[in-house]
């Protein structure tokens, strides 16, 4: 009996002890079942919050344009449905709440197959690339500018098509669309994917017109220039203004003159060109007329004492024009006229010359074609003591001499001869000098000078210089204010 009992306890032992095990096998993995729900719980929390995160860089040409969430492209709500889709309820059940259940809730939920978490790929469904597009359009734009000819340094050519950067929306927004379809959303970390705009073909508005896609043609480039120059070539001598003696260019004859080389240079037809002057000179030339002065006071006045020859300057009228031509610039030419005696080149006035104008009484003396100096002057009296006109060349030069004559006998301090007894001399015994004071108080020939301007006249004309003394030099009325001043 005794060792029926102790039988039986065993068996209960052995019994308790199985059904202990039991229990901590069904325990441990009831807790199994909450570590692997606060598993898939992290996860799905993360890849909500990764969502949020993800974004898309947009760049041009290396410089980020802006960034951009799911949500600024309308993506993230449908993105999180579609996340959340991807896990049950107990999945996406606070891990507080799931540990609550029951054994065999949590060991039934075990037994069950689980989500294996991966990327999802977000939903464009309520898509948009508003905020985008609008970043791109406050860039600063230029448009793409078309290949073109031009004419610049006397040859024509094309000048290359220049690329913009205006935007081709199209092909920029179907690119936008396709990268931001290509975004994924994990558990493991948010996204941030880059989008570089130069990347989409045609994703600027190209040139219409290209050195490849285009033929230019100088010729008709030409012609068209050719239609808004005009040459306007004057052949008068200084002070005249004949109009048969002013010669046009234009269009028509410009057309038989200009051409274009294969690489663009303009040509001028030198043969037709020297036709052209050779007619021109037919009408510019001029033999035995009065040399042109051009005066101090009156500018361009004819010398009636001196008889010379003009010719037209082919050469350098040649050379001008072809000039202008080949800028293709409008031009006005001032022809040159050659000066010409006994058939022989003529220069009258040497490189320092003195210009007596006895109209205006003034005297003025020029070096290397600019003034020295300007002065008033008192020439002879035209009752019988006229100055010489003419052209003469300075025969000496003296200083400190009496002057003696009939009625007179003075002292000046510098003299230049003109001819025999005629001279340039300083007058220090007078006061008023110019008008028409020499008219009744004029000298006995001599051009008197006012004593501070004679050094320098003396100092600048050597002997051999010009002198050229011109005007009416004959008897006139008075100016009634000057003849007040006499008398005063």
């Amino acid at each position: 009996m005794k060792k029926g009992w102790i039988i039986a306890l065993c068996v209960l032992l052995v019994l308790g002890a199985g059904a202990g095990c039991g229990y901590y096998r069904l325990h441990g993995a009831a807790v199994e079942a909450e570590q692997t729900q606060q598993a898939l719980y992290e996860q799905y929390q993360a890849m909500l919050q990764n969502a949020e995160q993800t974004t898309l860089t947009v760049t041009e040409n290396g410089q980020t344009t802006g960034t951009y969430t799911l949500s600024q492209l309308g993506l993230l709500e449908p993105t999180q449905q579609a996340i959340t889709a991807g896990f049950t309820a107990d999945e996406r059940m606070d891990p507080a709440v799931f540990a609550q259940k029951s054994m065999t809730d949590k060991l039934q939920w075990r037994s069950q197959a689980h989500t294996q978490p991966g990327p999802v790929r977000v939903d464009t469904v309520r898509y948009t690339d508003e905020a985008v597009v609008s970043d791109l359009e406050a860039v600063s734009r230029h448009p793409a500018q078309d290949a073109y000819m031009t004419f610049a340094d006397e040859k024509f050519c094309v000048v290359d098509e220049v690329p913009g950067n205006e935007l081709q929306l199209e092909p920029v927004r179907a690119a936008l669309r396709e990268a931001a379809s290509g975004l994924t959303v994990d558990a493991g970390g948010a996204q941030n994917v880059s989008f570089e705009l130069t990347s989409v073909p045609d994703c600027y508005a190209a040139p219409e017109i290209t050195a490849e896609n285009t033929s230019f043609d100088f010729d008709e480039l030409l012609r068209e220039k050719v239609k808004e120059l005009s040459y306007t070539i004057d052949l008068n001598l200084e002070g005249q203004c004949e109009q048969e003696k002013i010669v046009t260019l234009k269009d028509g004859e410009l057309s038989e003159l200009l051409s274009v080389d294969k690489d663009g240079s303009v040509k001028v037809d030198e043969n037709k060109l020297d036709a052209l002057l050779a007619g021109w000179k037919a009408i510019a030339d001029v033999s035995n007329t009065p040399f042109i002065l051009d005066t101090y006071v009156d500018g361009p006045k004819p010398m009636e004492f001196l008889k010379v020859d003009y010719q037209l300057d082919t050469d350098a009228l040649s050379q001008e024009l072809q000039e202008a031509l080949q800028k293709l610039e409008s031009k006005e030419i001032r022809a040159q006229l050659l000066l010409y005696k006994n058939g022989e080149p003529y220069a009258p006035l040497t490189d320092v010359y003195v210009e007596v104008d006895i109209d205006n009484q003034k005297l003025t003396v020029y070096k290397s074609g600019e003034v020295v100096i300007s002065t008033d002057v008192v020439t002879g009296n035209l009752n019988g003591f006229q100055t010489i006109t003419g052209l003469y060349y300075a025969y000496n030069k003296d200083t400190d001499q009496w002057m003696q004559g009939e009625d007179y006998l003075v002292f000046s301090k510098y003299w230049i001869g003109i001819e025999g007894a005629y001279g340039l001399h300083d007058a220090s015994w007078r006061t008023h000098f110019g008008k028409d004071f020499y008219v009744n108080g004029g000298s006995h020939g001599c051009v008197n000078i006012p004593v501070d301007a004679m050094p320098e006249i003396f100092d600048t004309v050597e002997v051999g210089d010009a002198i050229i003394l011109f005007g009416k030099n004959k008897w006139f009325e008075p100016d009634p204010e000057t003849t007040r001043i006499l008398q005063s």
